[in-house]
C-alpha cells in the first residue's frame, strides 16, 4: 500500500483487482471452451468428405479465428474502463508495494471466508504468488 493511500482508495483498488481477475478468468475459460468446441467441429468435418466440399467449414473456421482474436484482444485491452489482464499487470507494476507478498497476505486474511490459519494462508499464497 502506498503511504498516501487511504482505506477508500485501497478498497477501490482491491474491488477493481478482484473484478478484473474474475473477468479475465471467465474470458480464458470461454476461449478454452470455444477451442474445444471447434476441435469437435473440425473432427466431424474431417470425417465427412461431403461436408468438406462445401463452404461451411471455411466460414466456421473464419468465425472461430475472429472470435479467438477478439477474446485475446479483450485480455490485453489498455482502456482503463476495461477489465483486462494487461491493466491488472500494469497496476501491479505501478504499485508494487500494494502487491507485495506481505500486502497480499493481509488482503487474503481480511477476505478469507473460510477462516484459514495464517500459516495455511501463507502456504496458499506461496503456491500462487
Amino acid at each position: 500500500m502506498r503511504i498516501d493511500e487511504g482505506p477508500e482508495e485501497l478498497a477501490r483498488r482491491v474491488t477493481r483487482a478482484l473484478e478484473t481477475a474474475t473477468a479475465c478468468e471467465d474470458a480464458v475459460i470461454r476461449l478454452l471452451n470455444d477451442r474445444q468446441i471447434f476441435k469437435r467441429f473440425a473432427d466431424a468435418v474431417n470425417a465427412s468428405p461431403a461436408v468438406q466440399q462445401t463452404w461451411f467449414p471455411t466460414m466456421v473456421a473464419k468465425w472461430y479465428s475472429q472470435s479467438m482474436l477478439i477474446g485475446l484482444r479483450r485480455l490485453v485491452d489498455r482502456d482503463p474502463r476495461t477489465h483486462s489482464l494487461r491493466n491488472l499487470l500494469e497496476d501491479m507494476l505501478a504499485q508494487p508495494n500494494a502487491w507485495s507478498k506481505t500486502s497480499m497476505l493481509r488482503l487474503w486474511a481480511a477476505h478469507d471466508k473460510h477462516k484459514h490459519s495464517p500459516d495455511f494462508l501463507e502456504v496458499l499464497l506461496g503456491n500462487t504468488y
